[in-house]
């Protein structure tokens, strides 16, 4: 986050069932860790890379330090942008760049409070909108087969996403895999049982 994290956000995401007392032991030392990774690549011990002020955790500005979740959402940011503005070639470009950076769920493995909850939301729905962007580009396209790729990727995110189905049912009809478009539509079926 660009203004950082509380204190007690922090611990109970990375240490959520240790004692408090130990909990704020292990994050000062693990900012002193990162901080003599930073400064053993080069950066000035006077001005640390991660700060812990007014029991907030952040990075320091000063420092061009880029975050994958922020390079993500400006990216999504960016595709947006130029969506809304029909520029097709950059769009797809910068929707391709989005693509590229999504590694997954945040913080895989933390446990999940209301914070880390609401933020994997957020990105899942950026992923998912990107997803369907770049889908809907290569299919207009004529690239069916990146197509169907891209709404199996959107389907798994998002399996309630009746649109994704619904195109991955018509790409298998398409391309001659009726086969496939039948599973997809069994597979999307409400269980009604």
């Amino acid at each position: 986050e660009p203004d950082g994290l509380s204190r007690e956000q922090v611990l109970s995401v990375l240490w959520p069932d240790t004692d408090p007392t130990a909990a704020a032991n292990r994050l000062h030392h693990t900012l002193h860790l990162v901080r003599g990774i930073f400064v053993g690549a080069g950066l000035s011990k006077a001005a640390p890379v991660a700060l812990l002020e007014a029991d907030t955790v952040r990075l320091n500005p000063i420092h061009a330090v880029d975050v994958d979740v922020r390079s993500f959402s400006r990216c999504v940011a960016g595709a947006r942008g130029l969506a809304n503005a029909a520029g097709t070639t950059s769009t797809e470009a910068a929707l391709q760049q989005a693509l590229a950076l999504y590694r997954g769920e945040l913080a895989q493995g933390c446990p999940v409070d209301e914070w880390l909850s609401g933020r994997r939301e957020g990105l899942r729905v950026e992923f998912a909108w990107v997803l369907d962007r770049l889908a809907e580009h290569k299919r207009k396209a004529g690239d069916d087969e990146a197509a169907i790729g891209l709404y199996q990727r959107l389907v798994d995110t998002d399996p309630g996403n009746e649109l994704a189905h619904r195109s991955l049912m018509e790409l298998y009809a398409a391309t001659d895999h009726p086969e496939r478009a039948i599973q997809r539509a069994a597979a999307a079926a409400p269980d009604w049982s």
